[in-house]
């Protein structure tokens, strides 16, 4: 389907546009990617012949969704983002969803923090120095630098164990427990 027939067919079904949109996965639709065809993967659509071509060519717009799961997972096992609106026979099933969501991304956060900030201190106590430029951020030892991962990332931000200093246009952490 081309947005065009997509816009059609939504205008058709919603006139005064003001209905939520439910995702493939049930999901929250946030925001739309115009991608190449191959990347993430091949798309599908059905040609002027009715036939269901699964393509990598050209170009592809894929709709992002997040769903109740995502939300807590991005929140570190926070629930308190994550409302219910649901007829009472649902709503136990889906709080016991919710809470086992809960409980996995907050053993995966505490196990992730633990891990990764000991591989920081390892490098800090190594002569290594953290900064981000606005762009990355960077463990640096003299002229050599190397990009931090995500965890590393999570690690100096949420430990505890580092301040911030603002030099410039630069944000440099420094260590502050001995």
């Amino acid at each position: 389907m081309k947005t065009k027939e997509l816009i059609k067919l939504l205008k058709e079904a919603d006139p005064s546009g003001e209905l939520h949109v439910r995702g493939s996965g049930g999901g929250a639709i946030v925001g739309c990617e115009n991608k190449e065809g191959y990347w993430d993967g091949p798309y599908q659509y059905f040609d002027e012949n009715k036939n269901l071509v699964i393509s990598t060519s050209g170009r592809k717009i894929d709709l992002d969704e997040i769903d109740f799961g995502d939300v807590i997972w991005m929140d570190k096992g926070d629930t308190s983002r994550v409302l219910l609106d649901v007829y009472d026979s649902a709503a136990d099933r889906w709080q016991r969803e919710i809470e086992a969501s809960s409980l996995k991304a907050k053993a995966f956060y505490k196990r992730s923090l633990q891990e990764f900030t000991f591989k920081v201190l390892k490098r800090v106590q190594a002569g290594w120095k953290i900064r981000h430029d606005g762009h990355e951020m960077e463990f640096y030892k003299g002229l050599r630098s190397e990009r931090m991962c995500q965890g590393e990332w999570m690690s100096v931000r949420d430990s505890g164990f580092f301040e911030k200093i603002t030099k410039g246009n630069e944000v440099h952490w420094r260590l502050i427990i001995a």
